[in-house]
């Protein structure tokens, strides 16, 4: 069952599609996705993201790739247009929804894109993917990746000694993104 669901059910509340309130920001032009691989839970922390985002630009150098996130600590990867710390969560509300595609590790902004519906592929390592995936987006406009675990089952904890996120292929990911991007 979805956390979502699980809430829902012990506070006797109804599910219903959120409202986001949007504040207009500077956007990319041309086409664009939206990226977060932050490192604020350790066990999130994916050491492949520059290799993925270096198959995005040389499989479709046109397509901007705009890195969201919240913490300045996070960082920032070559080839993407730098967003961390720059915008509020209404400004990157109007930005994922003009984005043609969301990719990352299972955190706000996906749930963000899942409130748009914008296709997005979703990297999970320390839950089960089919307990949190963004709620709101259609199954076949989203692709989910479990990392291959460590232990016989997730650790739900947000500090791993060797985080099973590094388990996922960075190809994966990218085969994901390309089969989502292909479907538009």
């Amino acid at each position: 069952m979805h956390f979502l669901e699980c809430y829902a059910l012990n506070c006797g509340l109804k599910i219903d599609k959120p409202f986001i309130e949007e504040k207009e920001c500077e956007i990319p032009d041309g086409d664009y996705i939206t990226f977060h691989g932050a490192k604020d839970f350790q066990s999130k922390s994916y050491d492949h993201w520059q290799e993925v985002i270096d198959v995005i630009k040389a499989t479709y150098p046109d397509l901007k790739i705009a890195q969201l996130g919240a913490s300045k600590n996070n960082p920032v990867y070559e080839n993407i247009i730098d967003y961390v710390g720059k915008t509020d969560f209404n400004e990157s509300a109007y930005l994922m929804k003009r984005a043609k595609l969301h990719f990352g590790i299972d955190s706000f902004p996906v749930h963000l894109a899942s409130c748009f519906e914008v296709p997005s592929v979703v990297v999970y390592s320390h839950t089960y993917k089919e307990q949190c995936y963004p709620f709101f987006t259609k199954m076949n406009k989203l692709r989910l990746i479990q990392a291959p675990l460590n232990t016989a089952r997730p650790s739900y904890n947000s500090r791993e000694e060797n985080p099973c996120i590094n388990n996922v292929r960075p190809l994966e990911i990218f085969e994901s993104i390309q089969e989502l991007l292909e479907q538009q």
